[in-house]
């Protein structure tokens, strides 16, 4: 049950993996698009959890664009603030995806946008916020 929780987002996952800090600028800003494309290349590389800027992704998260920026879960984000993308997993799989000739920090870089990415030890990814947890249907996970 309990891995089912956290597979569901509804637990606080810790481990290794990547940690991705984007600092963008008037000149290249991150787009609803753009974060989708990056948290689909991470999952095609087994990302266990994924957190945009402490938003936990899951099945049902929305990543919509808004007129000054983006929204995460409906959460609000402008183009100017710093991104950080925590998702758990092996570190070097998703790095390796993410640096692939052609790959999203190729298309980033070429776009002049500033990302740094560390593989790392420990992060934890939070669970769901209470918010979006309301708007769910959680009937599936619950005991039997």
């Amino acid at each position: 049950k309990d891995a089912a929780l956290r597979q569901a987002g509804l637990a606080p996952v810790t481990g290794g993996g990547i940690s991705v800090v984007v600092t963008p600028s008037e000149d290249a800003p991150i787009t609803a698009n753009m974060l989708i494309q990056f948290v689909n290349e991470i999952k095609a590389a087994d990302a266990l959890a994924i957190s945009i800027n402490d938003q936990r992704v899951v099945p049902m998260t929305e990543i919509r664009d808004t007129v000054s920026g983006y929204s995460v879960n409906g959460k609000a984000f402008s183009y100017e603030d710093p991104i950080t993308i925590l998702a758990l997993g092996k570190g070097v799989d998703m790095y390796g995806a993410l640096q692939m000739v052609g790959g999203i920090l190729d298309k980033w870089e070429q776009s002049r946008i500033d990302v740094h990415v560390d593989i790392v030890e420990n992060l934890t990814i939070p669970a769901i916020s209470e918010e979006q947890r309301a708007g769910m249907d959680l009937s599936a996970y619950s005991a039997r």
